[in-house]
């Protein structure tokens, strides 16, 4: 009599403590931020503002391209209205960068142009589903430079003559 009536206490508990929502099911994994380091040919940190030579982060433009047509990164009500941000971390000077991710081509296409005269490209491979777009491979300026392999965190190093 008391181990049914243990077993029917236990179940009224498991059937309490289970539902047929999972936690998380209604979110979306967007990963489609990478981090740069961008150097001169003597290791110096460009990024850094007391760098000579250091590059300007309002010159800096993102520009997605979507068939064919490069749009410059701009919105307003973004905490990143430019897509990018320049961050110091451990000491070192990093740009992150939300890039591209259209549906619409199998490597989206970011331009960065750093001045009126330096632009460089980044493209990745997406792993996508219904419940998130993950990066898989990053190619800068045509070479790749990051995959899922080589580390968890999507970051690689920027030479600049």
């Amino acid at each position: 009599m008391k181990s049914k009536l243990l077993l029917g206490i236990l179940g009224a508990f498991l059937a309490i403590g289970c539902s047929q929502e999972r936690p998380g099911a209604d979110t979306f994994n967007l990963d489609v931020a990478v981090e740069i380091t961008v150097q001169n040919e003597k290791g110096q940190n460009l990024l850094d503002p007391k760098t000579e030579g250091a590059i300007n982060p309002e010159d800096i433009k993102l520009y997605y391209v979507e068939d064919g047509k490069a749009q410059e990164v701009y919105d307003e009500t973004s905490d990143l209205p430019k897509s990018f941000m320049i961050f110091q971390t451990g000491g070192t000077y990093r740009m992150r960068i939300l890039q591209n991710h259209v549906d619409s081509d199998d490597r989206p296409l970011t331009l960065i142009q750093w001045n009126e005269t330096d632009v460089d490209t980044i493209q990745s491979e997406y792993l996508k589903g219904d419940r998130y777009i993950i990066q898989d491979k990053i190619y800068y300026n045509g070479k790749l430079s990051w995959s899922t392999g080589d580390s968890f965190e999507p970051y690689f190093e920027v030479v600049k003559n």
